[in-house]
C-alpha cells in the first residue's frame, strides 16, 4: 500500500473533529486527543506504517473517536469512521480489545441504515 498510515489517520481524524464541532462535542475532543498522541508516537513521521500499525494496535482508544461516530447514526460521520477503519483493518492496526465494541456499532448502522448499507456494497 502507497497510502502513510500516519497521513492518513490524521487526516481522518480531523474530518470527524471538523464534522462534529457543536453536534458531538466528545467526538471531537477523543479526535484531537487521539491526533496529539498520534503526533507523540510517531515521531516526526520517523516511524514505518508497519511500526505505527503496531503502536495502534496495542492500544483501543484509538478506535474510540470511530466507534462513537458510528453510534451517532449519522451518515457523514459513520462513512468517515467505515473507510478510516477499513484502511486501519489492512494495516493490522486495530487492538483487538477494541474490535467487539466496534463490531457492536457497526451492527447498529448496518440494521437501521439503508444509504449506509448502499455506501459499503459500491
Amino acid at each position: 500500500m502507497s497510502t502513510n498510515l500516519n497521513t492518513y489517520f490524521k487526516n481522518e481524524l480531523l474530518a470527524l473533529s471538523s464534522e462534529t464541532k457543536r453536534k458531538y462535542p466528545k467526538i471531537k475532543e477523543v479526535s484531537e486527543k487521539c491526533i496529539l498522541k498520534l503526533r507523540s508516537i510517531n515521531d516526526g513521521g520517523k516511524k514505518t506504517n508497519m511500526e505505527l500499525a503496531e503502536v495502534l494496535s496495542q492500544n483501543p482508544d484509538f478506535i474510540e473517536p470511530l466507534q462513537l461516530a458510528c453510534e451517532t447514526q449519522n451518515n457523514k460521520l459513520s462513512l468517515i469512521s467505515l473507510s478510516c477503519l477499513y484502511q486501519l483493518l489492512n494495516y493490522n492496526a486495530v487492538s483487538e480489545l477494541a474490535v467487539p465494541g466496534y463490531v457492536k456499532s457497526l451492527l447498529n448502522i448496518l440494521n437501521g441504515n439503508t444509504e449506509i448499507q448502499l455506501k459499503i456494497l459500491q
